[in-house]
């Protein structure tokens, strides 16, 4: 019984040659079935799997759930006639009865899940053919058949492991992409704005735009934001003393409403002398040089 298979499903047989799917002609995907023990092309497989259901009745009895050996017989005939009857494998042995086998049945525990049956069947009269060593021949069996069952469960937990191994690369790398896509336009704009607010204006908008440029369009909208913000608040500082427009960078609490405060000041009013006469003499732009 298998968690992922049909209870009676056919692993390998003494060929060596996996079982896993009937040899049916496959139309569709539904077709791929496991191949159960009692429909298998072989007669001694397909009779030892019904005899073993005839006798404990299920797959899953709590008998062959124990990791020890059960031995049973079983006439041939019989279980092609829908019956099973045992015989007596000191007779056949003598007779020679080939309608009589002798089955030794062993559970091998996968995991809480997953538990195989190692079956062995030989004629009876093979059992005491050479008495003493049949048992050593049949516990040679069963742990050849522990080593391999181990050894493909240990590859398929490989195959596993590197699959997922495989799947959490393929995840990470573009992650760890992205995420520098993203990040690394939006620290250069933090450090940006770190700039202006010392209203360090040393960069061009040109540069600053292309230093933040990304193929993310969200962050290119906020570059393009930044710059829009750091050349409006260059050019009011051009007609506003820097401390003005420091404290209203930086948040400050009198900066964002109107405040009043007493204080010791000096005025001092001038006159440029002759200013009319120059002014009528000067274009706009030249006299706007001239005062600046």
């Amino acid at each position: 019984p298998d968690a992922g298979l049909e209870s009676g499903a056919l692993i390998s047989d003494s060929s060596g040659v996996d079982k896993n799917y009937s040899s049916h002609e496959v139309k569709n995907s539904s077709d791929l079935l496991p191949l159960l023990a009692i429909d298998s092309d072989s007669v001694i497989i397909s009779a030892t799997s019904k005899a073993i259901l005839k006798k404990f009745g299920s797959w899953r009895h709590a008998d062959l759930a124990q990791e020890r050996m059960r031995n049973f017989t079983f006439r041939l005939s019989s279980i092609r006639s829908g019956d099973w009857n045992s015989c007596n494998t000191l007779e056949a042995s003598i007779t020679q009865d080939q309608d009589c086998f002798t089955v030794g049945v062993h559970a091998c525990k996968i995991n809480s899940d997953t538990t195989w049956l190692e079956v062995v069947v030989m004629p009876a009269g093979s059992m005491h053919y050479q008495e003493g060593v049949e048992a050593s021949d049949i516990d040679k069996m069963v742990d050849t058949g522990k080593t391999w069952m181990y050894y493909k469960r240990d590859v398929a937990s490989t195959q596993s492991l590197l699959a997922c191994a495989v799947i959490l690369v393929m995840t990470v790398i573009p992650v760890l992409c992205l995420t520098g896509l993203v990040s690394r336009p939006i620290l250069r704009i933090g450090k940006q704005m770190k700039k202006l607010k010392q209203l360090d204006f040393s960069q061009t908008d040109h540069q600053a735009e292309t230093r933040n440029k990304s193929c993310i369009k969200e962050v290119n909208k906020l570059s393009t934001s930044f710059s829009d913000l750091r050349r409006g608040i260059e050019m009011f500082s051009r007609f506003v003393p820097d401390t003005v427009v420091k404290d209203i960078v930086s948040g400050g609490g009198d900066s964002t409403r109107l405040h009043v405060e007493p204080r010791i000041v000096t005025t001092m009013f001038s006159d440029i002398r002759d200013f009319t006469t120059i002014s009528e003499q000067l274009t706009e732009r030249d006299l706007l040089f001239v005062l600046t």
